[in-house]
């Protein structure tokens, strides 16, 4: 497969992808409908999210719809539709990291990377999660990045722990840092 561009029902042109990095990932995989979950995992780690392009490719793999594939991927929170960024920033809003602070954790993430959550930075650097608790409630408030716990940050830790990741060299996988 070459370079694709694919189109939304309304004949919008989405992103062109390099489909050829698909083909070793379908063949790993049966074309049978129940393979979907499993595909798109390793799709995603393929691309750190999925293009439609993909989601159109892995449907005529499995001979299922693209609705029923699109459907899957939009349902699932794990699912990325969209490119994310080389890290993860998940803040903790579970009960001991909001009354600790966590919003005004969150709030100077958002000032000093200049997205929202659920934001991916132009540079693809940085994407920003808030989740319901990150189960280290000791050391509320609690951001992850990556796979990395910080606790007990402050506001004013926030830029030094971030700046750890802008000053670090990229990772060579970015599906393991985009889950």
């Amino acid at each position: 497969m070459a370079d694709q561009s694919d189109t939304t029902g309304g004949g919008a042109p989405l992103e062109a992808i390099e489909l050829a990095a698909l083909e070793p990932v379908l063949v790993q995989f049966p074309k049978s409908a129940d393979q979907l979950m499993p595909v798109l995992r390793a799709v995603q780690d393929t691309y750190g999210y999925l293009p439609p392009p993909a989601l159109r490719a892995v449907a005529e793999h499995l001979g299922i719809s693209w609705a029923k594939v699109y459907g899957v991927a939009s349902f699932y929170a794990h699912f990325h539709l969209t490119p994310r960024g080389r890290h993860t920033i998940r803040v903790c809003r579970g009960t001991a990291c909001h009354v600790r602070g966590s919003k005004r954790i969150l709030d100077a993430v958002k000032q000093q990377l200049k997205i929202n959550q659920g934001e991916t930075s132009p540079d693809l650097m940085f994407s920003l999660d808030t989740v319901a608790c990150l189960g280290t409630c000791s050391l509320a408030p609690v951001v992850m990045v990556d796979n990395q716990y910080y606790g007990r940050l402050t506001v004013d830790k926030v830029g030094s722990v971030l700046n750890m990741y802008k000053d670090a060299q990229p990772t060579l996988n970015r599906g393991v840092n985009s889950k």
